[in-house]
């Protein structure tokens, strides 16, 4: 049953669990904004990260990724798992989007921080 869709979403799970640190506390965000090349405004610690929760999205990625090869070959198995994880991972994406929504205006507070700093 593992392919190219199977593939690529242990792939980026694996990546968002890799970023899951920066996203934990307020100096690993700092870290983490500072690493893209930017820093925060004066007297802004945390700009939301923490917000973005990858617990269900990884708890769903773990259980797809510590499947035995006996639970790949029970199709009807996997493919309830594939499509739990499909859904936490839907569910991931629509909290990143809202956070990108909101971002302009927390970081608004901060007067001209946004075009100064060209990360919009």
């Amino acid at each position: 049953m593992a392919n190219s869709t199977t593939d690529l979403a242990v792939g980026l799970g694996k990546l968002l669990s890799l970023l899951q640190e920066a996203f934990q506390g307020s100096a690993t965000t700092k870290a983490f904004v500072n690493f893209l090349g930017w820093d925060l405004p004066p007297g802004l610690e945390e700009i939301g990260l923490a917000g973005v929760d990858l617990t269900v999205f990884l708890e769903k990625l773990e259980i797809v990724l510590e499947s035995t090869e006996d639970e790949w070959g029970d199709e009807i198995l996997m493919a309830s798992r594939i499509a739990d994880l499909a859904i936490a991972m839907s569910n991931l994406v629509e909290e990143i989007q809202h956070f990108s929504q909101e971002l302009p205006t927390q970081l608004a507070q901060y007067g001209d921080y946004v075009s100064r700093t060209k990360i919009h």
